[in-house]
């Protein structure tokens, strides 16, 4: 079976504010997708761009047909109300065009891959149109800093962050940690361990299936941890995520159960700290997952 993951990694573009929480982001997602739970992705399935031009990220998407594709974001977004599209904001390709279409990004999945997951966390907040030069000003509001935007007519302005963030990047210690102990294993028990693993996460492969996630509705910024203040780095979503495949691993009795993409964003809402953020999940078919975990 052909199956590959694209972790896109928004950190970094060009005129708009660094986010050290989707650089942690990145390396919980590469963490967790190498462990037998997380599915026991091989080094080969991985994709990592990281600060990619929307180009860039097509191309990846492209490159070959798949069996199952899943591509995840961490960074800026806004919803834009003219095209009544979302958007994530990567750097510029060479003719300057530096917002990507959510929807475009979900065609390219359905063309080149019988089945995925597309997982997007960014805000979501109004925009009037894309040809506009979009800013992002991080925001300091109650403990968490938001993945938030305001808009300016003046091209060249660069609005300076309101909060200090050590470059520092803290992983998730629990995944880094499993992945330790799982490579640590001898060789005969690691490979029949991945294995069981992934023949289990294959036998619950729908195809036809696709599926997104986002991090908050239209209208809503989706929030990030700042270290300083909360000892972790990363989405609250992402970070939601991946809490609730630990909440759940560590409740099961049995290993190699199925736990779908429905039932994990499902109790990743109950761990989301922002009530102001609401992630969205389609479709809503309960018949319409795959093993998440």
């Amino acid at each position: 079976m052909k199956r590959k993951v694209i972790i896109v990694e928004g950190s970094s573009v060009k005129d708009l504010d660094d986010l050290p929480g989707a650089k942690a982001d990145t390396l919980n997602w590469y963490n967790f997708l190498r462990t037998f739970c997380g599915g026991a992705w091989g080094e080969g399935c991985f994709s990592i761009l990281k600060n990619p031009t929307p180009s860039e990220v097509l191309s990846s998407i492209c490159a070959e047909k798949m069996d199952y594709l899943m591509v995840v974001f961490s960074g800026h977004g806004f919803h834009a109300i003219e095209e009544d599209n979302d958007f994530i904001c990567l750097n510029p390709n060479k003719t300057g065009g530096c917002n990507l279409s959510v929807p475009l990004i979900e065609e390219c999945i359905q063309d080149n891959a019988s089945g995925g997951t597309l997982i997007i966390d960014a805000c979501r907040g109004n925009e009037e149109g894309v040809k506009e030069k979009i800013i992002f000003k991080k925001v300091q509001n109650e403990g968490t800093m938001q993945r938030n935007f305001c808009r300016t007519y003046v091209p060249q302005i660069f609005l300076e962050s309101d909060v200090s963030v050590k470059e520092i990047i803290v992983q998730d210690e629990y995944w880094k940690n499993l992945l330790r102990e799982e490579m640590n294993l001898p060789e005969q028990e690691h490979e029949n361990q991945r294995f069981a693993y992934y023949k289990n996460w294959i036998n619950n492969y729908k195809p036809d299936v696709y599926i997104t996630m986002k991090a908050c509705a239209i209208t809503q910024n989706a929030d990030e941890y700042i270290f300083e203040q909360d000892g972790r780095m990363g989405g609250h979503f992402t970070c939601a995520l991946l809490d609730a495949v630990q909440n759940w691993r560590k409740q099961q009795k049995m290993p190699h159960i199925p736990y779908s993409t429905l039932d994990a964003f499902n109790d990743a809402k109950l761990l989301m700290p922002n009530s102001q953020q609401t992630p969205e999940y389609t479709p809503e078919d309960k018949e319409q997952v795959f093993a998440f975990s």
